[in-house]
């Protein structure tokens, strides 16, 4: 706003927001699916934004980076939150998430996202969960990292505690040592980073995760690509490289696996 000062632009955002008119709750609720190549303008806050470039379709990058936040329950809080189909009448289903915590492990999503804590998430992409998990979870730290951002990092945001960097989860060269609580990574790093035929590449990203999560870091992540075809082969071989590198794992009875670093690791 030209004109206006700082207080006044920010007490008009916070009642736009409140009327469900804020860019953040219009770009949440956005049903637009970008081009190949396209870049989309994510606003995280009053004055600030980061704008990305989408990686899908180019070539270079077969993942689509426009995850939700139910979509990030569903992958990687699958030990909370199941999905199951219900008989509305003469056979109609409807599949819906239903809560359950008869199975939690760390703490499920209260825990990943307790007030305090710092969330790094490897490939935010457009980053829409993370702008719904702060507004849902406004005293944690998220921090999104993805090597398409223009920009190398949202800096002073009141409103919203999120940053996103352009950084890569091979070096993470923006994170300090030791700062990390929780990691997610939802069709990013264990999908498509991690693998079995490429040994010297995983043994980058792990020692990047060891360095910067804290002992006790708690490590969530899924491998599924949403294709037809099972890569399910490659799990196995992924418990083992975290268990002989510093981590417990623990496999839910869903798409998630969850990992907590070992205090002398």
């Amino acid at each position: 706003m030209v004109g206006v000062d700082q207080d006044t632009e920010n007490l008009v955002y916070r009642i736009r927001e409140r009327i469900g008119i804020d860019p953040i709750s219009r770009y949440l609720k956005s049903r637009h699916s970008p081009e190949p190549g396209e870049t989309v303008f994510i606003p995280t806050g009053p004055v600030e934004g980061m704008y990305y470039q989408e990686p899908w379709g180019d070539g270079q990058s077969t993942y689509r980076t426009g995850s939700r936040a139910n979509q990030y329950r569903e992958q990687l809080f699958s030990d909370e939150f199941n999905l199951v189909e219900v008989n509305l009448f003469k056979g109609i289903f409807r599949v819906k998430r239903k809560p359950d915590r008869s199975s939690l492990i760390a703490g499920g999503i209260d825990n990943a996202f307790a007030p305090g804590k710092t969330v790094l998430d490897l490939g935010s992409g457009r980053a829409r969960a993370l702008l719904q998990f702060s507004k849902d979870y406004p005293n944690t730290v998220f921090i999104g990292i993805d090597d398409r951002y223009k920009q190398e990092e949202v800096v002073d945001i009141k409103e919203r505690v999120i940053h996103l960097m352009n950084d890569d989860w091979h070096f993470l060269k923006t994170i300090p040592d030791q700062s990390v609580d929780t990691i997610l990574s939802c069709k990013g790093a264990f999908t498509n980073g991690v693998y079995k035929s490429d040994s010297e590449t995983s043994f980058k990203i792990i020692n990047t995760l060891n360095r910067v999560a804290k002992p006790e870091a708690v490590l969530r992540y899924n491998t599924d690509r949403g294709w037809s075809v099972n890569y399910k082969e490659g799990d196995e071989w992924i418990v083992n490289f975290l268990r002989d590198n510093g981590w417990e794992v623990y496999p839910s009875k869903g798409p998630t696996t969850v990992a907590i670093k070992k205090t002398n690791s």
